[in-house]
């Protein structure tokens, strides 16, 4: 493999994103033997299931990350992304997080 050329990318597919994701998930299985982790998402939607706020992250070997918090400009203020945490929070207690 020649390493003498590495692609510069502003804006990568989630696709190939995913495949670094993916591959070192597998590789921390099988260092840690951990394979509990899970995506982690939690959407306000309108009736219309527009999102007005949002959080995505993941959970894994007692841990919980989480790599995005939104809320629409019309929305903030109003403790929405407070709220967000505390679901989160909440649910990772759930899966075992500490």
């Amino acid at each position: 493999m020649d390493t003498k050329h590495f692609n510069l990318e502003a804006d990568p597919t989630f696709a190939d994103v995913r495949v670094l994701e993916d591959r070192l998930y597998e590789y921390n299985v099988e260092k840690t033997g951990a394979d509990d982790g899970q995506r982690l998402a939690i959407f306000l939607r309108d009736a219309q299931q527009t999102i007005y706020a949002g959080l995505e992250g993941w959970t894994w070997c007692g841990s919980c990350y989480i790599r995005t918090v939104w809320v629409h400009q019309d929305w903030r203020g109003q403790g929405i992304g407070t709220k967000l945490l505390q679901a989160a929070e909440q649910e990772a207690r759930r899966r075992g997080c500490q």
